[in-house]
């Protein structure tokens, strides 16, 4: 804790992620490559019960809310988020302006 009982906030780095297109494969089928478009600070953020309640049951409990310490004027396109080591399909994002950016996002299965 630190003074006045105010709990320090860890804020850890995060890459966003876009999908390029580098080519075709022998069927025609689109080949894409992850590219990092920029990096920012962010941190998980819990759900709380008006949200469970409106979004329903399903959404909070495959889904995450991460903030971000960017401002949407600076938020790429983008589709996806590296966090800790871990990627997330980005599937909502929230103006927070003028300092932040909220994503609702779903972690890839098998960890990618």
């Amino acid at each position: 804790l630190r003074k006045g009982g105010e709990v320090p906030v860890k804020w850890e780095e995060c890459s966003l992620i876009r999908k390029e297109k580098v080519g075709e494969d022998m069927l025609g089928n689109a080949e894409y490559s992850d590219v990092r478009v920029k990096d920012c600070l962010g941190r998980f953020s819990p759900w709380t019960n008006e949200e469970v309640h409106l979004e329903g049951r399903d959404i909070t409990q495959n889904q995450r809310k991460l903030l971000l310490r960017l401002p949407l004027s600076d938020f790429p396109t983008c589709e996806e988020v590296r966090i800790a080591g871990l990627s997330y399909e980005i599937k909502r994002t929230i103006d927070l302006s003028p300092r932040f950016v909220l994503l609702h996002v779903k972690a890839y299965k098998g960890g990618k």
